[in-house]
């Protein structure tokens, strides 16, 4: 029991990026502003919530709405925000998903 908490604590053991991590860093990469880390947060999970809400909408509505409801914000980075929130929350939106089995991937 006392070997598997020292492995557990190992100096090489590397935790995984969260995925609101992955989101952040995409954003960054992207050029993304954003006025705090929660607040950007918040806001890919809203794309998510909008596209549970509304399954005939996309990615490209949801970045209406977020412009409409964030107006200093771009349509370009609003497009972003919701490509990247898709991809990183809610990938069963993505234009790309595929069906599996009666369902989308």
């Amino acid at each position: 029991m006392v070997a598997a908490g020292l492995l557990a604590s190992a100096p090489g053991a590397v935790a995984q990026p969260s995925t609101d991590d992955i989101y952040i860093l995409a954003l960054d990469h992207a050029g993304v502003p954003y006025l705090s880390r929660a607040w950007a947060i918040n806001l890919g999970r809203a794309v998510c919530t909008f596209l549970d809400t509304n399954p005939h909408n996309t990615d490209v509505d949801a970045a209406d709405v977020i412009v409409a409801n964030n107006p200093i914000m771009s349509e370009w980075n609003a497009g972003s925000v919701a490509g990247i929130a898709t991809a990183a929350y809610c990938p069963q939106y993505r234009p790309d998903a595929a069906p599996v089995r009666g369902g989308w991937a």
